[in-house]
């Protein structure tokens, strides 16, 4: 009689894989970051490394993310993917309209550079 293996099924394996495609893509948005200090919502999470802050938007079907103010600028925006986002930052808000066509299935990344750190008196 054979010995039962623990060994995942294709379906696990398909789903490991594709997650280990995230990371390689995704990781510098999550490796060595910190969690920023923007309410969670329905939209993602955010985290940030320095002067970048990335913004993990969840939802597929979201046109456009708004996000309380910041109080540093942000002199640039691309997706992690590839391309530019529009940012729209004035002193109520931060938007950034996510169009249809840059839009990921299960993650879609906007970038956020800054014109200093992201959090005060922490570097990464």
């Amino acid at each position: 009689m054979r010995a039962k293996t623990n060994s995942p099924s294709p379906a696990q394996r398909q789903f490991f894989d594709a997650a280990r495609l995230r990371l390689l893509h995704n990781g510098e948005s999550i490796y060595g970051t910190r969690s920023v200090p923007f309410p969670r919502g329905p939209w993602g999470a955010a985290t940030y490394n320095g002067d970048t802050i990335y913004v993990h938007i969840l939802d597929p079907n979201l046109d456009t993310v708004t996000l309380p103010p910041l109080g540093k600028k942000i002199t640039g925006g691309s997706l992690l993917t590839g391309g530019t986002a529009t940012v729209k930052q004035t002193e109520q808000s931060i938007e950034i309209p996510v169009p249809k066509a840059d839009r990921q299935e299960i993650e879609t990344i906007v970038v956020l550079k800054l014109d200093g750190a992201a959090v005060q008196g922490k570097k990464g």
